[in-house]
């Protein structure tokens, strides 16, 4: 007798896979067929219609072609193929550059966004591109549903800070906004997963291919690390990372 429990639940995923990608997949391309054949046909009669459609055109190629790369890193990732390039990164530029790219956005949204790095970590050792790839992914988010908050004081906060208790470098991004129902956050990581769209509070890939949090767990946990969410709807959302601390005066010389 063989347990096929394993072997039946991994089929299940490879079934759910190609069916969630199908279905992302669908959406996209019907309103690129249906722009083009609409511009083709000279349903749009002027000019200023046929660049609303051919733009809408090229926001759905690019994300299609998003949508493409990230299965492909993920894919990537989850074979164990993922190679990090370790160095020193001194966090202070680091998280300023990111800020500065999201300072436009947020503006434009009414968020603040603030950063705070405590004096006992000031660098860490990580792949600064794939840690640039997962900061990316939480400030946008966190952007995207502190602007949809009904609050004066809209804010995305950025805190790195040491775990003394348990030698852990804690990187957290903190937003005020819509926030997570309770129920979703065991699933928020899985690939494609969507909260119920009925929902007014914080829906899981409002707008995105919902690929971009798996990546996001898989770098950290080849980074030695963990993500773990707090949230209180309409209050406080945090996505907390930890990842292990080595005293750069304990290492050997």
């Amino acid at each position: 007798m063989q347990d096929l429990t394993k072997e039946r639940r991994l089929d299940k995923m490879r079934v759910d896979f190609i069916n969630n990608v199908s279905h992302e997949l669908r959406t996209p391309l019907v309103m690129i067929q249906g722009y083009s054949e609409a511009i083709l046909d000279d349903i749009a009669e002027t000019e200023a219609e046929k660049h609303e459609m051919a733009s809408i055109i090229g926001e759905e190629s690019k994300r299609m072609n998003r949508m493409v790369n990230e299965m492909l890193d993920l894919s990537r990732m989850e074979a164990g193929h993922i190679d990090l390039i370790r160095e020193d990164v001194i966090l202070e530029p680091f998280f300023r550059k990111l800020m500065a790219r999201f300072n436009r956005i947020a503006g434009s949204s009414h968020v603040r966004l603030t950063l705070k790095i405590d004096p006992g970590v000031q660098t860490y050792e990580m792949d600064e591109d794939k840690m640039n790839q997962v900061f990316v992914n939480l400030i946008n988010n966190a952007i995207r549903h502190t602007a949809m908050a009904e609050r004066e004081n809209r804010e995305v906060k950025l805190w790195v800070h040491l775990d003394k208790v348990f030698d852990e470098v804690v990187m957290e991004v903190i937003d005020n906004g819509m926030g997570i129902m309770e129920e979703d956050i065991p699933y928020i990581f899985d690939r494609f997963y969507k909260a119920d769209k009925s929902r007014t509070v914080y829906k899981t890939n409002q707008t995105g291919t919902g690929i971009g949090l798996s990546i996001v767990k898989n770098i950290i946990e080849e980074h030695g690390g963990t993500i773990e969410v707090k949230s209180v709807p309409n209050e406080e959302t945090v996505f907390a990372m930890r990842f292990p601390y080595i005293d750069p005066n304990e290492t050997n010389v």
